[in-house]
């Protein structure tokens, strides 16, 4: 997993703990099903994934009890050698229970381990659906290590499968298509009618099912939700869990063709080498296929149906339908972000009855909800109270935290089509949001006291960014769209400010370096690949603390409104993420208010900041370091050789062939790094800053009696507002690397803060030894991200697997 998800994942892991709603311990002496002690407390239990209430069945307690005492509680030693008496028994059992024929595995995830990797070779191609179940993508990785070919497809686009599939199956072997038979979020089923239109494709297309959540409760001998609505034959095959509706635990796969099945089971690594099912475990599962091949698993089906039957009646008739209404025993109701799910999980908890808050990554970060199930050990009387619980807890957290019922079915109109309803009106605070899409609507000097030195984003940087990136005919890249807010108390004092950009940026924007480089390998054939429609506090044009709160006034309900501004923006540009940059670590009190907001907190590259508290170049000098005053010496001596020139509004002009070549500068340095990938500056940058006041550009020559060039050999861009500098783009000549160029240049910034009377060179990202070496302190920062779903994210995931399975590679070769 990518380092910023698993900050995300456990920003949401700590925020359920603290809740008291994640990581509880049952206390009983002994389980009896639906009911559980925690915190000293009996509770009904919705949590549980056994749907028919099997594991206390007597034929799998007597199984498991014989088998233990007739094998022993393990059975150390690979199937590649010899198997359990039990092994052939149960395998008999099951394949007669799906149809088909069974291989055991110890778990699901090691049976796609094994299988994946042997059906799919470097000939062939898996489509994932990017929401199937993790245990499968950890399958696909593993194939890829030996070459096969892995791509996504949206769950909620799914159609769009054909088309990925088809143009796959032209050029490989055989293409296989994984999907969950049922999803376990939602409780959605596998959509049987595309899935025969993927197979009418092409005849070298396959179909690869993950049922864990379908077996037992539904189909002939319970083989479950996908077999029960699609036939088993030579292009199908199934996984299914055993540690589910069956009672038990394991897993197997389910063959139509019995040499496939020995094939996985001769050359799949897990089965060929990992430990087997233990004896136990084995005559449990025995004991639960004797029962499903006996007349009762129809009446627990039927027992279970009518308890489905009644939540999905119950919950009709209170206003709070399930998002998939269908007979499977999974229910999920919409509560959108992570705090709404929370804290309606805290108060059923409170009154008695656990459910489970299903949230990101388990689903997109704004489609989170309570997902309950019902089990047919379930009383009538049990269901109702929740039903009633449910139905009074989930509209009054909506209410209390400010959710419309309206924004709710807006957020989950992709997922499941629901009708529009009318947003609930808003409270009356005093408070009053200021929105406009230019900044000459903006009073100038109002946006420079709270923003103009926070970030590159004064008045005049606005407007000058408003120009460069406004021409309707550029590239998508280089047409942007500004909101500016200002939310203002009943004072008319300003509570809160920033902008927002809604711009392309690619995915990988601050993923390692080798992840970017295979990214960009990708783009030689699609120029977008993994590019979104991003609204961002600030720009690509600006680092710093875009976002000014004045934490003495409401400032919670203040970003609320603009938080609000920017979720209609990103609806109405149609964008997959709101982020707000670089603010400051060290903010426990906005991280739990973002988090509540269903952001997640991703740390960034530190920015750099010089202080210059001495008089002059001199005196800043003399009070570094022993050591960084060593490491500049060669650095002021070469800068002896070099003399700049300013342009800029007021200062000397600059010629169109000149800034082209600066424009080449820069790009000559940027080729070559990849921490901060963006996409190419429009040629039109240079210009249009050297019209604005707001922007300066040095250019470094080496004077023509220390051999230098005619042409610059560096240059600069710098933003200045107050007693702030701040540059911001850099270009040099790689020739002159011996000449100390970049240092230079940098040593340069400081003489011209100087020159100005500046107090604070803003050196921003990146670089962080040689800033450090002139003195500037590193300022740990983050940005705040919420996205529409994950499937980006999955993307990215499945490129830095890729990279990570090259590097393996080369490490086996050297």
């Amino acid at each position: 997993m990518d380092s910023k998800i698993t900050g995300m994942v456990k920003d949401l892991a700590d925020d359920g703990r603290r809740r008291g709603i994640y990581f509880l311990d049952a206390e009983d002496d002994r389980l009896r099903g639906r009911s559980l002690t925690v915190n000293s407390r009996q509770v009904t239990s919705f949590s549980s994934c056994s749907y028919l209430g099997l594991e206390f069945h007597r034929a799998l307690i007597d199984g498991m009890t014989d088998a233990g005492e007739r094998y022993g509680t393990q059975f150390s030693c690979s199937r590649a050698f010899v198997a359990n008496p039990l092994y052939q028994d149960v395998e008999r059992l099951l394949s007669e229970l799906f149809g088909g024929h069974a291989l055991l595995a110890p778990t699901t995830t090691l049976a796609h381990m094994a299988a994946l990797p042997v059906l799919a070779d470097e000939r062939d191609a898996l489509v994932l659906d990017h929401q199937v179940h993790h245990s499968v993508h950890v399958g696909a990785n593993q194939a890829r290590i030996s070459g096969t070919r892995v791509e996504l497809v949206r769950h909620d686009h799914l159609d769009q499968a054909c088309d990925t599939i088809s143009k796959l199956a032209s050029k490989h072997r055989r293409v296989w298509f994984c999907v969950d038979g049922v999803y376990s979020m939602y409780g959605d089923l596998a959509p049987t009618r595309l899935l025969q239109e993927v197979l009418a494709t092409s005849p070298n297309v396959r179909l690869y099912v993950d049922d864990a959540h379908g077996v037992s409760w539904i189909g002939r001998h319970g083989r479950g939700s996908f077999l029960d609505r699609f036939p088993l034959d030579d292009r199908v095959v199934v996984a299914a869990s055993f540690a589910k509706g069956f009672g038990a635990g394991g897993a197997c796969l389910v063959f139509s063709d019995p040499a496939e099945l020995d094939l996985v089971r001769t050359s799949g690594g897990p089965l060929m080498f990992g430990g087997p099912m233990q004896p136990p475990m084995l005559g449990a599962l025995r004991g639960s296929a004797l029962v499903h091949l006996s007349p009762e698993i129809v009446e627990l089906q039927d027992a279970l149906r009518t308890r489905v039957d009644r939540i999905n009646n119950g919950l009709q008739d209170a206003g709070i339908v399930p998002i998939a209404v269908n007979q499977s025993p999974i229910f999920f109701l919409q509560c959108g972000l992570p705090r709404v799910a929370f804290e309606v999980t805290k108060r059923m908890l409170d009154d008695g009855l656990l459910v489970n808050s299903s949230v990101f990554p388990s689903v997109p970060m704004k489609r989170g909800g309570i997902r309950l199930s019902v089990t047919a050990a379930h009383t009538f009387a049990e269901i109702d109270r929740a039903i009633d619980r449910l139905a009074l807890h989930i509209p009054n957290v909506l209410r209390e935290l400010g959710v419309a019922d309206g924004q709710l079915a807006e957020e989950f109109a992709n997922a499941i089509p629901r009708e529009s309803v009318a947003d609930a009106p808003l409270r009356d605070n005093g408070l009053r949001i200021q929105s406009a899409t230019t900044i000459h609507q903006i009073d100038r000097a109002t946006w420079d006291t709270v923003l103009g030195e926070a970030a590159h984003c004064s008045w005049d940087a606005m407007a000058a960014a408003e120009r460069i990136y406004g021409a309707k005919d550029a590239p998508p890249e280089h047409r942007w769209k500004f909101r500016y807010l200002i939310v203002r108390d009943h004072t008319h004092r300003v509570v809160a400010a920033t902008v927002f950009t809604t711009l392309l940026t690619k995915d990988d924007m601050l993923a390692a370096e080798d992840v970017s480089r295979e990214i960009e390998r990708r783009r030689e054939a699609d120029r977008y690949y993994l590019s979104s429609t991003v609204v961002m506090t600030g720009s690509t044009l600006s680092e710093g603390n875009h976002l000014y709160l004045d934490r003495t006034g409401p400032w919670r309900e203040a970003l609320r409104l603009m938080l609000a501004a920017a979720d209609e923006e990103s609806k109405r540009a149609g964008a997959d993420a709101i982020m707000l940059r670089d603010l400051p670590d060290g903010d426990p009190e906005m991280d739990t208010f973002m988090l509540d907001e269903g952001f997640s907190r991703v740390p960034i590259l530190d920015t750099h900041t010089l202080t210059l508290d001495a008089p002059d170049e001199s005196a800043w000098y003399s009070a570094l370091h022993n050591k960084k005053r060593y490491q500049l010496r060669r650095v002021i001596e070469h800068a002896k050789d070099t003399e700049v020139s300013f342009h800029g509004v007021g200062l000397a002009p600059l010629t169109d062939e000149e800034a082209i070549y600066l424009h080449g500068l820069f790009e000559q340095l940027e080729q070559k790094k990849f921490r901060i990938n963006l996409f190419d500056l429009p040629m039109t940058l240079l210009p249009g800053m050297l019209t604005s006041p707001a922007w300066e550009l040095g250019v470094v020559r080496i004077r023509a009696e220390a051999g230098g060039p005619p042409q610059p050999v560096g240059f600069w861009a710098a933003h200045k507002c107050g007693d702030t500098y701040a540059p911001f783009l850099l270009g040099v000549d790689d020739a002159y690397r011996d000449r100390d160029i970049y240092r230079v240049t940098i040593l340069h910034w400081v003489r011209r803060a100087c020159a100005l009377s500046m107090r604070k060179v803003r050196m921003g990202m990146d670089a962080e030894v040689e800033k450090n070496r002139f003195g500037a302190r590193a300022e740990r920062i983050f940005m705040y991200l919420r996205t529409r779903d994950d499937y980006a994210g999955a993307l990215l995931g499945e490129a830095v697997a890729k990279v990570a399975t090259n590097q393996q590679i080369h490490q086996g070769a050297d």
